[in-house]
């Protein structure tokens, strides 16, 4: 078992964009934190999708997230899973990455 360790800031953010008080984007700026800082893996991944328009129901996700209903490792599964399917894309930029030839 993977104990995961998310940073409590991070539960925060969840609820302030669960409860409309950031944008999209400034969450998956979050995300993009987390997965430049190795707390969420996410395989590579080929998507082909350009929506940047995340589901309603992960703002549900997150909102249970952050008022402890649900725990960390379902949380990060549901965004694995949605970067992985390309619902939430993730551009990582910068030339050190983990993912190589």
């Amino acid at each position: 078992d993977t104990e995961f360790v998310i940073p409590n800031w991070v539960k925060d953010v969840a609820k302030y964009w669960y409860e409309n008080n950031i944008d999209d984007d400034s969450f998956i700026g979050t995300l993009k934190y987390l997965i430049t800082h190795e707390v969420l893996i996410i395989p590579e991944t080929d998507t082909k999708s350009t929506s940047s328009e995340i589901p309603a129901w992960v703002k549900n996700t997150a909102g249970w997230w952050a008022d402890n209903k649900i725990n960390d490792e379902t949380f990060v599964n549901a965004l694995q899973y949605l970067i992985e399917v390309g619902m939430i894309q993730i551009k990582i930029s910068g030339s050190s990455g983990g993912g190589g030839y």
